[in-house]
């Protein structure tokens, strides 16, 4: 135990000895300190032409190293898809479709002649579907995945010719399987959804369902079916109400995709109010009475460095070609709370050096200070996502690189360019400006005369001729309350207890 002291006790002592010397640094050449991590958020930024989106859930969500890629892989190669004589049965992976499922409004049944006309009406406005592939148009008949040279047909429709009889009571349509007098064969139990039944014999059915199955053939690209595919549930969507004896339910290979993308594109305007409102507390949290020791603007750069410093962690990995994926956006938000907490550590430093040392000297005794100690729970935030980021699943590998390569950027533009906003606060300080205007102003010792809006919102610094007047040296009144209230109330022992 005494050795594991001693080494801790050797770095934070060598930590503290090169961080004074970098505030020693900074706060003698603060631009450089802020013009360079600008200069490289900004080329970083350049990375989003790198962009690789990715949102297949299948990918993100399933573990690398799981059975189940192994055994489709194996079920591929025994049991390969063919869209020329295709076979739902063989299918390992969802591919493109579209299903429809129809209901009976107020719940009735479905096994009536207007039924089955809107539902004729509906397949063929299905059919009619075009998009484009360079010159050509393509259709429903041109990508479907066929057996032999008609494309894979729906039982629902078949039994179009047989729904008079069947509302007539003439023809006893049995389940599952029923038997035509031309001897066709329709196989219902996957068509007809909760079907009542009377000794095998449907009496009503108040769902049904329909698939569209479009392939990927050799003749054109796969992204053809996936644009028909989109373009038939922009169809459907504008088809609601137009129907009066059905209701039609849709639901294809991307709609999970769909709704996992419009969850992202939600959350972008949360973001802009969280930013809204960590700069709105950051500025009221680092105000005082004196406004030229008070630091609205820095708690302003907080907030930027913590943005500069993830938009550079992301420009970076979209460079390096990572996946981008939409969970990806709750980074920032984890960034603002990092980084606001680096930002009140390193002002609470500040504040506690004397306001009569030079600024270098200052910025020094701040880092040797505060630096180590956002060092170290950078250090910890850090390794925690490099090991969430050898996980076999990947959406927790893609989201702990981000946001560790945040954490890091996050950290070094803290101590770079924060720090470097921190110095020139300092020479502001120096020279008694106003922390807002940047006006000259007048210590309290010296605005006796002055008005008592000047007093109150003008007026602070200390006095060139006598830099150590009480008045002028007041201590942070948040800090006097942690220090004198909440510290020697927590010694008493009842609250001690209590606690």
């Amino acid at each position: 135990m005494m050795r594991c002291s001693r080494s801790l006790g050797v770095v934070d002592r060598a930590l503290s000895v090169q961080f004074h010397r970098l505030g020693l640094a900074i706060g003698r050449r603060p631009g450089y300190f802020l013009l360079v991590p600008v200069l490289l958020s900004l080329l970083a930024a350049t990375g989003v032409q790198q962009l690789r989106y990715q949102d297949d859930p299948e990918y993100l969500f399933s573990p690398e190293t799981g059975r189940a890629k192994t055994e489709r892989a194996l079920a591929n190669r025994l049991f390969p898809s063919n869209f020329s004589a295709f076979n739902p049965g063989r299918i390992t992976d969802s591919g493109h479709f579209v299903r429809l499922m129809v209901t009976a409004p107020g719940g009735g049944s479905l096994l009536h002649t207007a039924a089955f006309d809107e539902l004729v009406q509906l397949d063929r406005l299905v059919r009619a579907v075009e998009v484009d592939a360079g010159e050509e148009q393509w259709h429903y008949d041109q990508l479907c995945a066929s057996w032999g040279d008609a494309c894979l047909d729906n039982v629902a429709l078949r039994l179009q010719p047989y729904v008079a009889g069947v509302e007539s009571g003439a023809i006893n349509l049995t389940f599952p399987v029923w038997f035509s007098d031309s001897f066709d064969m329709l196989l219902l139990a996957g068509t007809l959804g909760s079907p009542q039944l009377q000794d095998g014999v449907v009496t009503a059915a108040p769902a049904l369902q329909m698939f569209y199955w479009v392939g990927n053939h050799v003749y054109f690209d796969v992204s053809v079916s996936l644009k028909w595919e989109m373009a038939v549930q922009e169809m459907l969507a504008g088809t609601t109400g137009q129907f009066q004896h059905i209701n039609v339910s849709r639901f294809g290979s991307q709609t999970l995709k769909q709704e996992l993308d419009t969850n992202t594109v939600k959350v972008i305007p949360y973001m802009a109010v969280t930013v809204g409102l960590m700069i709105v507390f950051c500025v009221i949290t680092t105000m005082m009475s004196d406004w030229v020791r008070a630091k609205p603007l820095l708690g302003l750069m907080g907030v930027a460095s913590a943005v500069f410093g993830s938009g550079t962690a992301f420009g970076v990995l979209m460079y390096c070609q990572l996946e981008f994926i939409g969970i990806n956006l709750a980074a920032p938000f984890l960034m603002l709370g990092i980084g606001m907490d680096d930002t009140f550590v390193m002002l609470a430093a500040w504040r506690r050096t004397p306001i009569q040392d030079p600024v270098p000297q200052r910025m020094a005794k701040t880092y040797q200070d505060a630096a180590v100690s956002i060092t170290i729970t950078s250090l910890t935030n850090i390794i925690s996502f490099l090991v969430g980021s050898i996980s076999p699943f990947p959406s927790v590998r893609i989201f702990c690189i981000y946001t560790g390569l945040s954490v890091l950027m996050t950290y070094l533009w803290h101590v770079l360019f924060f720090g470097a906003c921190m110095a020139l606060s300092g020479y502001a300080e120096r020279r008694n400006l106003h922390a807002v205007t940047f006006k000259p102003t007048l210590p309290v010792s010296e605005s006796g005369s002055k008005s008592l809006a000047y007093r109150l919102f003008c007026s602070g610094g200390i006095s060139e001729t006598d830099p150590w007047n009480k008045n002028d040296n007041r201590e942070h009144t948040l800090m006097v309350f942690f220090r004198d209230g909440v510290a020697r109330a927590l010694n008493i022992p009842a609250v001690k207890g209590l606690t």
